[in-house]
């Protein structure tokens, strides 16, 4: 499967443009954990307890002003950024007026593997035109107050860009929100709209797997269904 882009004018700037490239999925940690452990002989308890050990040490050195290098995969660093400029040479942090940033920089190992997978034009799909394709960007579980997590039978607020529905979705049942399991597919049928960027529906109380795949589907009113979807999404 080829890599699918296009060429785009960089806004207010004429003549500059700019790659875009169309995502096939958005992969979340319980996903990326289930991937670990189906190539390697590690537990996904094992995994999951790892990846969280990370986290917990990456936290604690940030907050003391460490800086990470972990070789062949990622540089992390931390800024902090003030609201507004500063003009008193004697200005001291005040932690409600600072954004802090955690800056990840992919190593070159990685950039270099990911680089050399491309072998010729063929990895690469170019469309003329630009894609509308659903893209979801975060799921909000509304009862729980949590991302990337589901209730069954509770409100889901999926955004994104690409979300509208056709107007006959109601109808038209290639078209909605769907929730994946293995080989099983449930659709929603209780949504809520706001632009092209946000969608908030139900999850039916059938759906009950501890982890599923969020699937938009829309067909924009013409002839093709495109889909987007973001995988790995616990249960509450």
């Amino acid at each position: 499967m080829a890599l699918t882009y296009s060429v785009e004018p960089m806004g207010p700037r004429p003549g500059k443009f700019y790659i875009r490239v169309y995502p096939r999925a958005t992969i979340r940690r319980e996903e990326l954990i289930q991937r670990i452990t189906s190539s390697t002989s590690v537990g996904s308890v094992d995994v999951a307890a790892t990846l969280d050990a990370i986290d917990d040490q990456i936290i604690e050195g940030a907050r003391q002003g460490d800086f990470f290098i972990i070789e062949d995969f990622m540089g992390i660093t931390l800024s902090v950024e003030p609201d507004d400029p500063i003009t008193d040479p004697n200005y001291t942090i005040d932690p409600a007026a600072v954004k802090v940033k955690v800056n990840a920089q992919i190593k070159n190992r990685i950039q270099q593997l990911v680089r050399l997978g491309f072998q010729s034009a063929a990895d690469f799909q170019k469309v003329v035109a630009p894609v509308r394709l659903p893209q979801i960007n975060q799921v909000f579980d509304v009862l729980s107050q949590q991302v990337g997590k589901y209730t069954p039978g509770g409100p889901l607020d999926i955004t994104g860009g690409g979300l509208d529905l056709p107007n006959d979705y109601t109808t038209d049942l290639a078209n909605g929100v769907f929730f994946k399991a293995g080989a099983t597919e449930t659709r929603a049928t209780i949504y809520q709209h706001e632009g092209d960027q946000r969608i908030t529906c139900i999850v039916p109380t059938s759906v009950t797997a501890a982890t599923i795949d969020v699937i938009v589907r829309s067909d924009y009113a013409g002839p093709s269904v495109k889909e987007g979807k973001i995988l790995g999404i616990a249960k509450v």
